[in-house]
């Protein structure tokens, strides 16, 4: 595998968008193509869990001091983030709201930024990462072994009462399980490549990836529940795990292309913590009542953050949110 493989910036993007999908269509579920993109789309945050892992595993050294620098860095723009807004909100409505209490609210999905609580278990993780990563580089069979074990623990239901009773960030037994699949991945998937053409990989994860879309849909059609409810579970597991691999070995060699998929990655940290309050604006002025309408509102999202952030970078304060 290259150093760069730009199936993992193709993969960011799409859990990007992903998540606008997620918050854009929940108020149209009643339409099943809506319904359908919406359940689609829910492999964004398991994702993103599992793109982090893989960096991490990828990694050849990993010191604590690394994973320090991440967590603060992270931190620090989430709070420039709160105070953009909050200065939005005072141009806007006129008030002051409580800058330190919705940075903190943010931990348990409230706040001014609810969407905070994925950056605030990524940090969380991140605490987690050097110990794990020391146990990847000593045995990578028991590092298997003991994540193999976990998402079967969790494929049976372990911590299912948590997962229904209480908020994401407190998910930890569950992201935590993605989070290391994805660094076992980033060791498993270079040995596949010696044993295995590409063209047999893209085959074998494509028919793995119908057959397990197949069972994943099924059954969120026969529970009727929300798609979070079907973290862990077997076949959304398979499900993440054949769309990853699927994506790690698409011929994307095009170099435009390969610049594009990195640019855009590059800004989905502002499209992510962007997007949401805006969102809510929007809704209050006109609500979505049709899917070519919420289609619309999602490019424009996208396309609107993803050029905020390349005009971010040109400017030496905004250039911290980025």
């Amino acid at each position: 595998m290259s150093a760069r493989n730009p199936g993992l910036d193709l993969l960011r993007v799409l859990c990007c968008v992903g998540v606008l999908f997620y918050h854009v269509l929940d108020a149209l579920l009643a339409d099943p193509a809506a319904a359908f993109l919406y359940y689609a789309a829910s492999f964004c945050v398991p994702g993103f869990f599992l793109l982090s892992g893989y960096l991490i595993g990828a990694k050849p050294q990993l010191t604590f001091a690394y994973c320090e620098r991440k967590i603060v860095s992270t931190l620090q723009k989430l709070l420039l983030w709160h105070i953009v807004w909050g200065i939005v909100t005072l141009i806007y409505s006129g008030s002051v709201y409580d800058l330190w209490g919705n940075f903190l609210q943010g931990i348990v999905s409230a706040g001014v930024l609810p969407v905070s609580w994925f950056l605030f278990t990524y940090c969380a993780l991140l605490i987690f990462a050097f110990p794990l990563h020391a146990l990847l580089q000593r045995s990578l069979p028991w590092f298997a072994g003991l994540v193999v074990a976990w998402l079967a623990v969790l494929a049976c239901g372990f911590g299912s009462t948590l997962h229904d009773t209480q908020t994401q960030s407190l998910w930890l037994h569950l992201y935590g399980g993605y989070f290391a699949m994805g660094m076992l991945l980033a060791r498993l998937f270079p040995l596949i490549d010696r044993r295995l053409p590409s063209n047999c990989q893209i085959l074998l994860s494509l028919v793995l990836f119908l057959f397990f879309s197949f069972c994943y849909f099924l059954q969120a059609k026969s529970q009727s529940r929300l798609p979070d409810a079907f973290y862990g579970r077997w076949y959304y597991t398979g499900w993440l795990f054949s769309l990853v691999w699927l994506l790690l070995k698409l011929p994307l060699s095009f170099a435009p292309l390969q610049n594009a998929l990195q640019a855009l990655a590059k800004n989905t940290f502002a499209v992510y913590l962007g997007h949401l309050p805006l969102l809510l604006y929007w809704e209050q002025i006109s609500p979505l009542h049709s899917l070519p309408t919420a289609l619309g509102v999602i490019a424009l999202l996208f396309c609107f953050w993803q050029l905020s952030a390349e005009i971010f970078k040109r400017l030496p304060v905004l250039r911290l949110l980025v």
